[in-house]
């Protein structure tokens, strides 16, 4: 029964993201495109999600957000780090990474050092010691020319 109902969510999420495809397609902007995926991502069990472009540099350019408050999305874009520290983040993540994304653990010192000063969870600590309301996943989109 577990499985068949874990099946149902997985059929689920992908209609839902099915239907948020169809919805990017009539979208005028990519402003308007780019808050419909991270309205749907949330949807799908997400409890804040964030999509950042970023230019050649690494700088951000555009932070688009669901299921932040206007105080917690105005202190992401105004504390955006810069692009060289992003560089040397990535250059310390590769045991983090899980095919093209990287799972990052909120217990992990590195990481509390590196991403200590992100927007705090709202969630209780978990007993789970594999998971942490502090966990973040990053997962990179890049354009055509990479």
């Amino acid at each position: 029964m577990e499985v068949v109902q874990e099946l149902q969510r997985e059929r689920d999420h992908l209609l839902l993201l099915h239907e948020a495809l169809g919805e990017v397609d009539r979208a005028t902007t990519l402003d308007e495109r780019l808050r419909l995926f991270v309205e749907s991502i949330r949807r799908i069990g997400f409890g804040r999600v964030t999509i950042t472009l970023r230019d050649s540099e690494l700088n951000a350019t555009t932070i688009v957000a669901a299921g932040l408050s206007e105080d917690e999305l105005r202190h992401l874009r105004e504390r955006a780090a810069p692009g060289s520290l992003w560089r040397s983040r990535l250059a310390e993540m590769d045991r983090f990474r899980i095919s093209n994304s990287w799972y990052l653990p909120g217990r992990d010192p590195w990481v509390v050092r590196e991403f200590g000063d992100a927007i705090r969870s709202t969630l209780s600590p978990a007993l789970d010691p594999d998971w942490s309301p502090h966990d973040l996943l990053l997962v990179p989109l890049r354009t055509a020319q990479g």
